[in-house]
């Protein structure tokens, strides 16, 4: 299982808000040095999750997670009015996370919290050295 986690909406507040192609093109790149049965998307964009499954098809697996579907991030739309569901969700997908065989990660406290659980795991930074220019 190759997992990925995006950050959305909400990513802005850290660094650069990167779209779902260049996601996409990560996996491209590891499924080129690689071969999974699987891939486990994690987000808060339900259009990311759609996103996959249309190109992927059938081999991508997601966990039933609260996420948002419009620009605004997570925090200020559905998770908002449930904010212990919300909670769980994250903490469920980075146990999910843990346990596959390879990780994709942005810079985030939900990747971090994933290597906590599985201090072991392969891994790679997608986003670390990313520079804003704008």
């Amino acid at each position: 299982v190759l997992s990925i986690h995006k950050r959305g909406t909400d990513h802005y507040t850290d660094g650069l808000l990167l779209n779902t192609k260049y996601y996409m093109d990560k996996v491209d790149e590891e499924l080129k040095n690689d071969t999974y049965d699987k891939i486990l998307i994690c987000s808060d964009e339900e259009h990311t999750v759609n996103d996959f499954k249309s190109k992927y098809g059938d081999i991508v697996i997601s966990y039933d997670s609260i996420r948002t579907n419009g620009n605004k991030g997570i925090h200020q739309s559905t998770g908002l009015s449930k904010p212990y569901q919300m909670g769980e969700n994250v903490i469920i997908e980075s146990l999910l996370m843990s346990k596959s065989d390879f990780l994709l990660r942005g810079v985030s406290n939900v990747s971090s919290s994933t290597m906590v659980f599985n201090p072991y795991l392969k891994n790679r930074i997608i986003d670390l050295h990313i520079k804003y220019e704008g």
